[in-house]
């Protein structure tokens, strides 16, 4: 474990600490730190917490001497062992200072506003969670291709609350134990999945506390661009929704459609797995079952389809079509894994 600090402006208590959980992404870190140096709020104001787990990419050479540059008081802090993103949050909010915590990750960069325009409405007493906007870096949009990784932009309030721009009151994060390190979940590629966000934002909803969405709160996510097998695979991640659901009944409510699917688009697909069973089974009346299906992968490709982008529809529409299938092979795995029904 090595803890490391630096200060040039510190004021006693600071107003928020900012916490940063990393592991092997030392280029994205370091443009998210430095655009904490670039915040409206005075650097005297906030500190900044990044918990490394064990990266082995050269972050822990980097940090002592981009802390040093720094305007804030940065502690940089090494785990003993690699224990996941929800150990590190949790690690770092009893190294925090302040009163306010405020969560992103080391893919993100924060808009110079971020700080300041997520604290004001902790001016009043019930507002617990703060959260904001989370965009792509507008720089990358356009520029990572077909196999952009899916994250998702938030323009309004979400009931996900994703870590990438959460604000919670120390207070309340402590009394409701932190993030659950148990939603660390692991798929069958032993990629790890936290959900402790949506978990935590759920709980203190549930126990009376307000959230409430600030437009001005803004953090650019990267957009990457992966390669075609993971990109396939990646939304197999999202098996952890099924016990999230269970969890909450709210969830289940505003996140599914119908309470049961995760999106329109799995209804279109089993209806079109339903159609070819059926035509195999002696029925090919209901190859019509493909139609919708089928117009909705046009529909989500019209936006790159020309005569020079004709050779490449086929394969899009495959990998697409595959990609679709893990989401839906990822739902019913979590529904047999925790016994709550997500399709």
């Amino acid at each position: 474990m090595v803890d490391r600090m630096t200060s040039s402006n510190v004021a006693e208590t600071p107003l928020v600490s900012v916490i940063i959980p990393t592991r092997n992404r030392s280029g994205m870190l370091r443009e998210a730190l430095m655009a904490l140096a670039e915040q409206t709020l005075a650097a005297s104001a906030f500190e900044v917490i990044v918990v490394d787990n064990c990266s082995t990419d050269g972050t822990p050479q980097m940090m002592p001497a981009l802390a040093a540059e720094l305007p804030y008081k940065v502690i940089y802090h090494v785990m003993p062992s690699n224990r996941g993103p929800a150990r590190s949050r949790n690690t770092a909010a009893k190294m925090a200072r302040a009163p306010i915590l405020a969560f992103t990750d080391d893919d993100c960069r924060p808009d110079r506003h971020w700080l300041e325009a997520s604290l004001a409405p902790f001016q009043d007493a019930h507002i617990a969670l703060v959260c904001g906007k989370v965009l792509f870096k507008p720089e990358q949009v356009g520029k990572a291709g077909f196999f952009a990784r899916d994250g998702r932009e938030v323009f309004e309030e979400h009931p996900t609350y994703t870590w990438s721009n959460s604000c919670y009151r120390r207070d309340v994060f402590e009394q409701l134990e932190g993030s659950d390190e148990s939603l660390c979940l692991a798929d069958f590629r032993n990629r790890v999945v936290d959900c402790g966000d949506t978990d935590l934002a759920w709980r203190l909803k549930e126990a009376g506390f307000g959230v409430v969405f600030v437009r001005e709160s803004v953090v650019y996510h990267e957009l990457e661009s992966m390669r075609p097998l993971n990109w396939i695979f990646e939304p197999f991640r999202l098996f952890v929704v099924a016990e999230l659901v269970r969890r909450h009944p709210g969830l289940r409510k505003q996140l599914l459609v119908g309470g049961v699917f995760f999106n329109s688009a799995n209804i279109l697909l089993y209806l079109a797995i339903a159609g070819v069973v059926l035509a195999l089974a002696g029925f090919p009346i209901f190859l019509w079952l493909l139609a919708p299906y089928v117009s909705w992968v046009v529909l989500l490709l019209r936006p790159i389809l020309s005569w020079s982008s004709a050779p490449k529809l086929v394969p899009q529409c495959m990998f697409l079509s595959a990609r679709q299938v893990m989401l839906c092979a990822g739902m019913i795995y979590g529904s047999i894994r925790f016994r709550s029904l997500v399709l």
